[in-house]
This record gives C-alpha cells, sequence and structure tokens, in this order.
C-alpha cells in the first residue's frame, strides 16, 4: 500500500494589528490618557482596511508561495485623517508575524473633521475616509 501523500503549506499572508490614537501632546507616544483615534484606514499593500470603533484593525496581504516570514520586506502604512497631523511615521516596515503597530496623530484643525451625528457605520467611515466599500475585509475591533 502507497504512503498518503504529504502536503505543505506554500501560501501565507503578512499581517499587522494596528491601534490608531490622539496624541494629545504630540510626543509620538501612547500615554494612558489619550484617547483612541477610529475609522483611520490602514493597509499593508493593497487594498485598504479601517480601524474599528475601538481604533484597532487587522491589515494583511496574501502571499501565495509563501510558507514561513511572509512580513519580510512588507510594510504597514495608515492615512492621515482629515483635521490631523501625524505624530510617529506613517509607515513602518513589519517587524514579524502579526504584531501590533501604534500610530498617532495630533489634533490640528478642528473645523476638518468629520463628523458624525452617531456612531459612525462602517459605509459611512469608508465614504469620509475615501475608501471603497469593495476594499472592505472584515476590519476587526480589538478590546
Amino acid at each position: 500500500m502507497a504512503a498518503p501523500p504529504t502536503y505543505r503549506a506554500v501560501d501565507g499572508a503578512a499581517t499587522a494589528s494596528v491601534f490608531t490614537w490622539s496624541d494629545t501632546n504630540g510626543d509620538g507616544i501612547h500615554d494612558p490618557q489619550e484617547q483612541p483615534l477610529p475609522w483611520v484606514t490602514t493597509r499593508v499593500a493593497y487594498p485598504d482596511f479601517l480601524t474599528g470603533s475601538y481604533a484597532w484593525g487587522h491589515a494583511w496581504l496574501f502571499k501565495p508561495g509563501c510558507a514561513t516570514a511572509c512580513w519580510q520586506g512588507e510594510a504597514v502604512s495608515v492615512k492621515t485623517p482629515p483635521g490631523y497631523a501625524p505624530t510617529t511615521p506613517l509607515q513602518v516596515s513589519l517587524a514579524g508575524d502579526d504584531r501590533d503597530y501604534y500610530f498617532g496623530f495630533h489634533l490640528k484643525n478642528e473645523d476638518a473633521l468629520v463628523s458624525f451625528p452617531r456612531e459612525p457605520s462602517c459605509y459611512l467611515a469608508f465614504a469620509h475616509r475615501g475608501a471603497r466599500l469593495a476594499d472592505f475585509h472584515n476590519s476587526q475591533d480589538r478590546h
């Protein structure tokens, strides 16, 4: 009797968990009293993802033919929300499998803020951030 075939994973993904916050003192360090900044567009290559209502998001890039260390050579980036200025780099090279990356923004122009009458839906967040709804891929909130 012949031995059953063996299988080896040959596809993988570069992944990043992203947290965005309102850096009120502008020092680029997330302090305990500084509030999360939700609905920020983030990406690892393409497509765009959004951080959720708790300001956590999960961006990823499918990498066919990559079985290990698929994060190498990839970066995670964010888009500056209207009315804010970045206090951390907008792009960071990935440093390992599924790590957490923090991006801070300091409020510069309150008049430019996008306002919502109540908790924004993913649809409104996409429309206001310039991303296409077709690019949405289950941006998950983390507690």
